[in-house]
């Protein structure tokens, strides 16, 4: 099975780190974990004009964009 590897900039870890709680910080990282095995399943393909991009939702308020 193909693994992904998923780069998070410094700039989201500290945004991270700023507006969530230890809690959703860490379900956050679970999500980002299942992703690297499973994008398909965890991720949603976007159509135009933001073909080519991907989300997933975390705690139905947030969505996480990624290539």
């Amino acid at each position: 099975m193909q693994r992904y590897e998923i780069q998070i900039p410094e700039s989201v870890l500290k945004w991270l780190k700023k507006h969530f709680n230890k809690t959703q910080i860490r379900n956050w990282y679970k999500k980002v974990k299942k992703l690297e095995e499973h994008p398909g399943v965890y991720g949603k393909p976007l159509r135009r004009p933001a073909a080519g991009l991907w989300e997933f939702r975390f705690d139905r308020r947030w969505r996480t964009f990624m290539k």
